[in-house]
């Protein structure tokens, strides 16, 4: 169960940090996220993830259902992560920050044509969208703004 979720996080970590960096940011941004690999890598060979038999993690959490789950969970979102931020790279899609701004400001005009909030203290549309109610429900579990 565990095993084939981690084999997908290590492929993505892998392709992610292929991707060839142009620009100082695009390398600095590559040594982060190669540096988040050799950790996660490190991780997963400490826990036997990738073990087979009786040395795996699978087989030690066998009988322990709440915690296979959770960890197949936190693997399982760790890799919608990682899926999204190849979204973003390749340009499929902007990053959660940006689109709740656009959609803040576009359901809220008097944010853009205004500046002030319902108190009357003066902030930037850009501000005051994300002292909102949250970021729009997508159906994933995912929100770069979650982590902000």
């Amino acid at each position: 169960m565990l095993l084939p979720i981690g084999i997908r996080v290590l492929s993505l970590f892998r392709e992610l940090s292929d991707l060839p960096s142009g620009t100082t940011a695009a390398a600095i941004f590559q040594r982060n996220l190669i540096t988040e690999s050799e950790r996660f890598t490190l991780w997963a060979q400490d826990l036997s993830l990738s073990r087979p038999g009786h040395v795996s993690l699978d087989y030690r959490v066998r009988d322990a259902e709440v915690m296979r789950s959770r960890l197949a969970d936190i693997l399982g979102e760790l890799g919608n992560h990682l899926e999204e931020l190849r979204s973003i790279i390749a340009g499929k899609r902007q990053p959660a920050e940006l689109q709740f701004n656009e959609d803040a400001v576009r359901r809220s005009p008097s944010l853009s044509s205004r500046g002030t909030s319902d108190s009357g203290s003066s902030d930037s549309a850009a501000g005051a969208t994300f002292r909102g109610s949250g970021p729009p429900s997508s159906g994933s579990l995912f929100h770069e703004v979650d982590f902000r």
